[in-house]
C-alpha cells in the first residue's frame, strides 16, 4: 500500500470517528433540548393556571365561605382540629343553646393511640357535676346529636339526697377531629326534634322511691285505642272514650308519633319511647260486627 492510499483510509476513519462523535453529541442535545422544551411548556402552563387562579381569587373564597357555610349546616361534621380549650367553649354554647346552667369539673383524659390512629384521632374528656335529672338527659341528647362528633362512652349517675329531683353524674365522651374538618367555631346550633319522655331505663336506679309520671293527658294513648279506618294517609282511631281522632304522619300520641299509614294493609305504625328507647307499636283495622 503506497503513502497516498495509507493517508486516504486514515483520514476516511477519522471522518466516519468524527461523524459519529458528532452524530452522538447531536443526538444528546436533541435529546436535552426536548426536555427543556417538555419542561417550559409545564412551567408554562403552572405559571397560567397560577394566573387563572389569581383572577380568579375572590370567586374561589365565596366558593370556599360557602362549602363550609353548607358544612356547617350537615347534620353531623367532623371538626378540624380540638384541644381541651376548645371543647369546654363547645359545651359552653351547648348549655346556652339549651339555655340551661350546669356546674361541672372538665379535664381531658386522654388521646387516640398510634393503633387507633387508623380510625380517627379524638380526644377523651372526662366531666363530673350535679344537676337536674331531665337537664342531664337534655345535655346528653344535645352532645350526642348536636352537629360536632362527640360519642359518649360511659355515664354514671347517683342519687343525691339534697333534692329529689337532682343526681351526681359522671360522664367520659370523645371529640372526633381529622385534618381538613370544619371549623368547630362554624358550626350552627341544631334543632332537635326527638323529645325526651318522662320515663327513661335507668331512671329507678337513680331514686329510692317510685316516681309518679305526668302526661299530656290530651295525648291519644294508642294502648287503649281502636284503628277503624285508614283514607289516604289520614289514620282514623277510637280512643277510650269513644271519640274519633283524626290523625296523619308525624302527628303526636302519647309517647311517640305516628310514623306511617299503610291503607292497603290496614294498619297504622306508631314511634314510642315508653321505656327509654324508641320501638315500633302498630294499629290494624279493627273488624267490628
Amino acid at each position: 500500500m503506497n503513502n497516498t492510499a495509507r493517508n486516504t483510509l486514515v483520514l476516511a476513519s477519522l471522518l466516519i470517528v468524527t461523524g459519529a462523535v458528532s452524530y452522538a453529541i447531536s443526538g444528546r442535545k436533541h435529546s436535552k433540548l426536548n426536555e427543556l422544551k417538555a419542561k417550559n411548556k409545564e412551567l408554562t402552563q403552572q405559571i397560567a393556571n397560577i394566573r387563572n387562579m389569581m383572577e380568579n381569587k375572590e370567586e374561589l373564597e365565596q366558593e370556599r365561605e360557602l362549602q363550609i357555610a353548607l358544612a356547617s349546616q350537615r347534620s353531623k361534621a367532623i371538626i378540624d382540629i380540638d384541644t381541651p380549650t376548645i371543647t369546654y367553649d363547645y359545651l359552653l354554647s351547648l348549655l346556652r343553646w339549651m339555655n340551661k346552667d350546669i356546674i361541672y369539673d372538665f379535664a381531658l383524659s386522654g388521646k387516640a393511640d398510634s393503633k387507633e390512629a387508623s380510625q380517627g384521632t379524638y380526644n377523651e374528656y372526662v366531666l363530673s357535676g350535679k344537676c337536674n335529672y331531665l337537664d342531664f338527659v337534655d345535655f346528653t341528647r344535645n352532645l350526642e346529636y348536636q352537629r360536632a362528633v362527640i360519642t359518649v362512652e360511659d355515664i354514671s349517675l347517683a342519687y343525691t339526697a339534697a333534692s329529689n329531683d337532682t343526681i351526681d353524674f359522671s360522664m367520659i365522651f370523645r371529640t372526633h377531629y381529622q385534618q381538613g374538618g370544619v371549623p368547630i367555631s362554624e358550626l350552627s346550633a341544631k334543632k332537635i326534634d326527638k323529645y325526651v319522655t318522662a320515663y327513661q331505663l335507668f331512671r329507678p336506679r337513680v331514686y329510692e322511691t317510685p316516681i309518679d309520671y305526668d302526661y299530656d293527658t290530651r295525648l291519644l294513648d294508642i294502648d287503649n285505642s281502636t284503628l277503624i279506618a285508614i283514607t289516604g294517609s289520614k289514620a282514623f282511631i277510637r280512643d277510650s272514650k269513644g271519640l274519633i281522632r283524626i290523625l296523619s304522619p308525624g302527628d303526636r300520641v302519647l309517647w311517640g308519633y305516628l310514623y306511617q299509614v299503610y291503607s292497603k294493609e290496614g294498619k297504622a305504625i306508631f314511634r314510642v319511647n315508653k321505656y327509654g328507647y324508641e320501638e315500633d307499636q302498630i294499629l290494624t283495622i279493627s273488624k267490628e260486627r
